[in-house]
């Protein structure tokens, strides 16, 4: 009888032990996948943000765009990283890259702006260039015909990085 009860005592404290570590274990469990999922969580918000916000500037790119109405450079069928066309009062538009040294420096690898420029054919007056989206890794337009043109580009940044393909209509091509 003693030899059962002093089996049964060392099986309570191998129990006792074994309780403890498991519940070491599952706390330390528990604590990493807090933490790793905390990180995956605002990595997530982060490039949601930056989604966001490269809509906006696409948005206004787009209707910059659709306010045009023929297509200058490229021809139908090529592409290039330079978007000229002409828009409805007749100026001269230039979409373009334009390198960016704040955040070639802080990205560490070249990224660049999109810039417009409007050049009145009349006057020859070039108007101040002004930029509609930042973070941008490469742009591309290639035209589908005279009045559409698909637009490729890739963006990039701290938070994240996605690339976006869309086409876009000139709705003015009719009003020449």
């Amino acid at each position: 009888m003693k030899k059962l009860k002093s089996k049964s005592a060392v099986t309570l404290v191998e129990l006792a032990i074994a309780m403890c570590i498991f519940s070491f274990v599952a706390a330390g469990s528990f604590r990493a996948f807090q933490l790793f999922t905390g990180k995956a969580s605002r990595n997530l918000s982060q490039r949601l943000v930056l989604q966001m916000e490269a809509r906006k500037a696409f948005l206004v790119l787009f209707h910059e765009i659709q306010g045009g109405i023929e297509i200058v450079y490229p021809q139908p069928g090529t592409t290039l990283p330079y978007f000229l066309y002409r828009d409805f009062v007749n100026n001269l538009q230039l979409i373009y890259l334009e390198k960016d040294p704040e955040t070639t420096k802080s990205e560490k690898e070249d990224m660049f702006r999109v810039v417009q420029g409007i050049k009145d054919p009349a006057t020859g007056q070039i108007l101040k260039p002004k930029t509609i989206m930042k973070y941008v890794k490469t742009l591309n337009f290639t035209a589908h015909h005279n009045g559409g043109v698909v637009l490729t580009t890739s963006l990039k940044s701290a938070n994240g990085k996605f690339s976006l393909i869309n086409y876009v209509r000139l709705k003015n091509m009719a009003a020449e």
